[in-house]
């Protein structure tokens, strides 16, 4: 009952020595502490400054991790854009027909996804090996294009059914169903979804890219999923 309360000089042995407590003189009373109970609540609070600082520490480690992810995650970016545009032109892939040409084509329902576009070659021709020509593709001009490293044009349509060449830089192209296809600087492609929500193009790398829009007459070739 004496813990914590004042109490006379003269019963301060018999009461310190029953607890093995500290006396703290406060005028003329000296008010017992009991010391086990100090370092007992030292001990408990031990186990909780020490989590304390494990969560402190797990938190910074943590967010270090993240940033080094983010880093990582910005090199791999810049290493498959740098590859897309460092990889030397591919120009437009044949088989024995002629040239099988990427295109974003649309579907029934106005839903753009990727496809090809062949272009037929005749047998090779002249003697001096000219190589193997098409027919003549019935066009409505030519249109030369430049855009810049920043350019991204969300979700467009196509203002025309087109071939696309890309004369010194790459484009990424995302499609209806979320798909992208990046198209190589050399290499030419065709557009032809006119009326859906169309595609969305971005430059790759941050490189500017000069550009020709060859604008078809309508269903001029014909397309293979």
């Amino acid at each position: 009952d004496s813990y914590g309360s004042s109490i006379y000089s003269s019963e301060m042995v018999e009461i310190c020595s029953a607890w093995g407590n500290f006396c703290v003189l406060r005028g003329e009373h000296y008010t017992p502490i009991a010391a086990p109970s100090i370092i007992a609540s030292l001990f408990l609070l031990a186990p909780l400054v020490g989590a304390l600082w494990t969560v402190n520490k797990t938190q910074k480690e943590l967010n270090e991790i993240e940033e080094e992810l983010k880093e990582t995650q910005r090199e791999l970016s810049n290493l498959e854009a740098s590859a897309a545009t460092s990889t030397p032109a591919e120009g437009v892939p044949t088989d024995d027909e002629g040239w099988v040409v990427p295109a974003v084509l649309e579907d029934e329902n106005g839903c753009s996804y990727f496809g090809e576009k062949r272009v037929p070659l005749g047998p090779p021709t002249g003697g001096n090996g000219i190589g193997r020509l098409s027919e003549v593709i019935a066009t409505e001009g030519l249109i030369c294009r430049e855009t810049p490293g920043d350019y991204a044009f969300d979700w467009h349509r196509a203002p025309r059914e087109q071939f696309i060449v890309n004369l010194d830089g790459a484009v990424e192209v995302e499609v209806g169903d979320g798909s992208r296809k990046v198209i190589p600087a050399g290499s030419m492609f065709f557009v032809s979804d006119t009326t859906g929500r169309g595609h969305v193009s971005r430059a790759v790398n941050g490189k500017a890219r000069m550009s020709l829009f060859i604008p078809t007459v309508v269903d001029a070739i014909d397309h293979k999923e």
